[in-house]
């Protein structure tokens, strides 16, 4: 499966325990083939990686959001889960910075409430999809509860655990079934 621009993705990177995933978003921007000077082609993914990561040994959460150019080659990637297609013109940097401030908007707040475990990587994910549902930006219908998409989420990430333990490439890119997208 390709990734589609616009595309809005659930990535789930590897932990230290076996089947524990790190989650985040992706918003998929272009697809495009760039040539090196040898004349070698690749194609290079572009779009912003959206999450929240513990830099360290403290209970505590930032907000760690950027814009890659190849998503697919990030470092311990389990795997991609479509849930839906943002409703944006994703060459258009007006329409990016709406959807980016939705996204972003519990930014300055993330580090107090991790303290108090009200957010982690995961909360944060279902609760951004949420948001985004809420605004009309997300082209999706999730026909589950919070708790049935957690669970679907994590399920995918245990059964591809065993493939990013092994460096297997490409890297699966899926589509929820609790999405109709």
């Amino acid at each position: 499966m390709e990734l589609v621009p616009g595309g809005l993705y659930v990535f789930m990177t590897m932990r230290a325990e076996p089947g524990d995933c790190h989650w985040g978003l992706y918003l998929h921007h272009t697809t495009t083939t760039a040539t090196n000077a040898k004349s070698k082609s690749r194609v290079v993914h572009k779009g912003k990686k959206y999450h929240v990561r513990n830099p360290g040994s403290e209970i505590c959460y930032m907000p760690a959001h950027e814009i890659v150019s190849d998503m697919l080659s990030t470092l311990f990637l389990v795997g991609l889960l479509r849930i839906g297609t943002i409703d944006i013109d994703v060459a258009n940097p007006t329409a990016i910075r709406v959807v980016d401030a939705i996204i972003t908007a519990l930014d300055a707040q993330v580090y107090e409430l991790s303290r108090g475990n009200s957010i982690y990587c995961r909360t944060w994910v279902v609760g951004t999809i949420r948001a985004l549902l809420s605004a009309g930006h997300l082209r999706t219908v999730i026909d589950a509860t919070d708790a049935e998409v957690w669970a679907h989420i994590q399920r995918f990430g245990e059964a591809e655990w065993a493939g990013a333990e092994k460096a297997v490439q490409p890297r699966p890119i899926a589509t929820f079934d609790l999405f109709v997208v």
